[in-house]
Parts: C-alpha cells; sequence; structure tokens
C-alpha cells in the first residue's frame, strides 16, 4: 500500500490512454469504458488507479483494499487530488460473504498485482463474480514479482 507497483502504473496509463482514445474518436458515453460508470477498484493500495477512473469520467469509483490502513491512504490521496465525491475508500476482504455489501455494483473492476498468491485466488475470483454486474468488464495487469508464490 505505500508502493506503487509497475503494474498499476501500466493499469493507470491504460485507462488514461483508452479514454484519451474515445475523446478523439468522440465515442458515446454509452460505449464508454468510464463515463458514467461505477467503477470498483480491488487492492486498491495508495488509490492510483481509482483517482484516476474518478478523474476519467467514471460516475463513482470504490477503492477497496483488505488493508485499514492501506484504506486510510487511498483515503488522504483521493482527498489531496480533490476527487472525495465521486471515489469512496472500503476495507474489502475478499471472499463471496465479505463482498455481499456490493453485491452488482461495478460497471468494471479494475485492479493490479492482485494473483501473486495462489492461495487467494478462489476468494478473489468470488469477490469479482459477486460485486460485477452482468456483462461487467475487468480490467487487470500483473507483471509478477519475484519471491512471491
Amino acid at each position: 500500500g505505500v508502493a506503487v507497483w509497475n503494474s498499476a502504473l501500466l493499469l493507470t496509463r491504460l485507462l488514461d490512454a483508452i479514454s484519451a482514445q474515445e475523446a478523439k474518436a468522440s465515442i458515446s458515453q454509452d460505449r464508454s469504458l468510464l463515463r458514467d460508470k461505477t467503477v470498483l477498484e480491488l487492492g486498491c493500495g495508495c488509490g492510483l488507479s481509482s483517482i484516476a477512473a474518478a478523474k476519467l469520467g467514471a460516475s463513482r469509483v470504490i477503492a477497496t483494499d483488505g488493508n485499514t490502513e492501506v484504506v486510510q491512504l487511498a483515503k488522504y490521496n483521493a482527498e489531496k487530488n480533490d476527487v472525495q465525491i465521486i471515489l469512496e475508500t472500503a476495507e474489502l476482504k475478499w471472499g463471496l460473504l465479505n463482498a455481499a455489501d456490493y453485491f452488482d455494483e461495478a460497471d468494471i473492476i479494475i485492479g493490479s498485482d492482485l494473483t501473486y498468491n495462489s492461495g487467494s485466488w478462489k476468494v478473489l475470483a468470488e469477490t469479482m463474480g459477486a460485486v460485477l454486474k452482468p456483462n461487467g468488464l475487468v480490467v487487470y495487469f500483473s507483471l509478477g514479482h519475484s519471491g512471491f508464490n
């Protein structure tokens, strides 16, 4: 939560590039990736990608992490970037029951470097399945990390 991984930087750059291309091509709001959508970030860390989603036109962004201190850092960063009206932060431990508060909330799930621990894959999949709306989209990056299993 106190470092920005390269995958989060790439995710943020991708969101920015897609938004720029949409603007250039005059893509309608209903076909836009972010505009007027609810975005939920899993494992938000410092909140960089969530802040980008808020600034790029998402109507609502939920930045989640399983660590309370990390969630507080993301909240602080949202306030410093003046997106706290659009961006809310929440502690979210992965798993079907924990995700029930966000059932079918997300048009888009974003995340980066969530799969470094294979022991968490099942609860990550449960969480994604619970929070993602039907026909929703997951945008995920992972470059991998040495030393993790």
